[in-house]
């Protein structure tokens, strides 16, 4: 039998802020007292990316044989245990890595990132950056805060970035 519980947060004094952006195979993170932190995400995105190309070739049989199509469904039911079971071991480490902290995290909405390039929706579909601002929701304080504009302002010295024609962009206080 297993019994699930929650266990409340300890409400510490707030010693810390972590900005994360949610990116394809990373979640990087910014901190003024611990600076640039990456986590990568390149193993969830293998894990949803074997069970495409398993759930594509048993889909390729079924056509055939009426009797796997019961696969399937258990491919995918074993890809969401195993991304979950993965957002639980990454979330609980990033709650006890940084206790006190108040999380940041973009609050994305995928479905208005959906383009008519099919790699790029495929890529947008394997994404759980939901399922991390949730589970991360009773670990740990978080904020949700407007992806727009975000990275136009630099971290360090919250100068606005000006993008010239033809140019990389430079911070408008000068170079850090």
């Amino acid at each position: 039998m297993i019994i699930t519980f929650r266990k409340a947060i300890e409400k510490g004094e707030v010693v810390d802020c972590i900005g994360w952006d949610s990116n394809l195979l990373s979640l990087d993170g910014f901190s003024p007292k611990h600076g640039w932190i990456k986590v990568g995400l390149s193993k969830l995105y293998h894990i949803h990316r074997i069970y495409e190309v398993k759930r594509k070739n048993v889909q390729n049989l079924s056509t055939r044989k009426k009797s796997v199509e019961g696969r399937v469904k258990r491919y995918g039911e074993r890809e969401r245990n195993r991304s979950n079971d993965f957002l639980h071991k990454l979330t609980t480490e990033l709650a006890k890595a940084f206790p006190n902290a108040i999380q940041g995290f973009e609050d994305l909405d995928k479905a208005g990132m959906y383009s008519k390039s099919k790699k790029h929706n495929r890529g947008i579909s394997k994404q759980n950056w939901k399922g991390i601002i949730n589970l991360m929701n009773y670990k740990s304080r978080i904020r949700l805060v407007d992806p727009r504009y975000i990275s136009s302002t630099c971290p360090l010295c919250g100068g606005k970035l000006i993008k010239l024609r033809g140019e990389k962009s430079l911070n408008a206080k000068g170079a850090d």
